[in-house]
């Protein structure tokens, strides 16, 4: 059997990359499909997604922040609660894989300045 050429050792890369793609829009619209049928809480008004961060971070005005995973697979999706971390007395959030450590208290300052809820 003779090796690859080139050409489709690149078509080969090119379609494991779309394939990969299409697997990350698939879990951010299966994430809002989730939000929008999830039952609300009586405080659900009061979560906000992170800028910056996609669908995958909220923070509520309290300081609590959670993110949205796959749970069992890519078919159900379910909140899942965070850990806030106290540094130097301030309440701080690692958010994304390389995404480094966030101030709480000033996401809550930044997302909840207008007092309105985004619509």
């Amino acid at each position: 059997m003779p090796p690859d050429s080139l050409e489709q050792i690149l078509a080969r890369d090119e379609a494991r990359r779309r394939k990969a793609l299409g697997r990350t829009a698939d879990m951010e619209r299966k994430a809002r499909e989730a939000r929008a049928s999830a039952p609300a809480a009586p405080d659900d008004h009061e979560w906000r997604p992170i800028p910056g961060f996609g669908d995958a971070y909220e923070i509520h005005r309290d300081g609590r922040v959670r993110s949205w995973k796959a749970w069992r697979g890519e078919h159900t999706w379910l909140p899942r609660a965070m850990k806030v971390q106290a540094i130097n007395g301030r309440r701080s959030i690692q958010l994304g894989l390389h995404g480094g450590s966030h101030d709480v208290d000033e996401l809550v300052e930044q997302i909840f300045a207008d007092g309105e809820p985004d619509a």
